[in-house]
């Protein structure tokens, strides 16, 4: 890894991955020794694994943000790993590794959803853009469930029906109002009323905001008796 081929600032860089840990799996000892040094400068943790069964226990202990593995390893190999791993947290970011710039082996790294492949020996300048890319990714990924689950508090807290729409389609129903449609969840919810628009009646004191997304039921139709 080449210090002088980078252009992303490290120290910003690092800033971003402050709250992340990394597994970075790799069977090549010399290699990994190498890449976990310079990693370990980014990461305030990096676990370290030789193969792809050892990188599944660890992840299965740790469930680190970020996983860089290589592909043909003893016992599991990289893609059999990452998959594995994406059956327990789907979220996982992945940067696959390979000494062969192989379009076989491109194409089954976008077949799991990997974020990035790199072609070995790593270059700085590849691997730490690719990272800086996932940090944003994963921060705005938070951001968003914070904001969600801000959201939903906020509905289920509240004594009237409300329901969320988008594109007249509904995306979002508190308790009171799953619980007054008969509905068991969302998935139900939707099932039941796949127009739920049609269902409300206009009111000088209904609030209803079209431009918003957001309905509090005050009526419905008698033909919802």
């Amino acid at each position: 890894m080449k210090m002088d081929d980078e252009k992303i600032d490290l120290k910003e860089l690092k800033k971003a991955l402050s709250s992340l840990s990394l597994l970075y799996v790799e069977d090549n000892v010399r290699l990994k020794e190498k890449a976990v040094t310079f990693f370990e400068k980014l990461f305030p943790t990096v676990y370290k694994a030789c193969d792809g069964v050892e990188g599944l226990a660890l992840f299965e202990k740790y469930r680190p943000n970020i996983v860089i593995t290589d592909i043909q390893m003893p016992l599991m190999d990289g893609l059999e790993m990452a998959g594995a791993i994406k059956k327990i947290d789907k979220n996982t970011k992945f940067i696959i590794t390979s000494a062969y710039d192989d379009k076989e082996y491109l194409l089954k790294t976008i077949s799991i959803g990997a974020s990035g492949y790199c072609v070995k020996p790593l270059k700085v300048e590849e691997i730490t853009q690719i990272l800086y890319t996932l940090a944003l990714e994963i921060s705005e990924e938070r951001s968003k469930s914070v904001f969600n689950n801000y959201l939903h508090s906020i509905f289920n807290n509240q004594d009237n029906l409300i329901v969320m729409l988008k594109n007249e389609s509904v995306i979002l129903a508190n308790n009171h109002a799953l619980s007054f449609f008969n509905a068991g969840d969302i998935k139900e919810f939707k099932e039941k009323f796949q127009n739920f628009e049609t269902l409300l009646l206009p009111h000088d004191s209904f609030l209803y905001h079209k431009a918003a997304g957001l309905s509090c039921l005050g009526r419905v139709k008698q033909a919802m008796d």
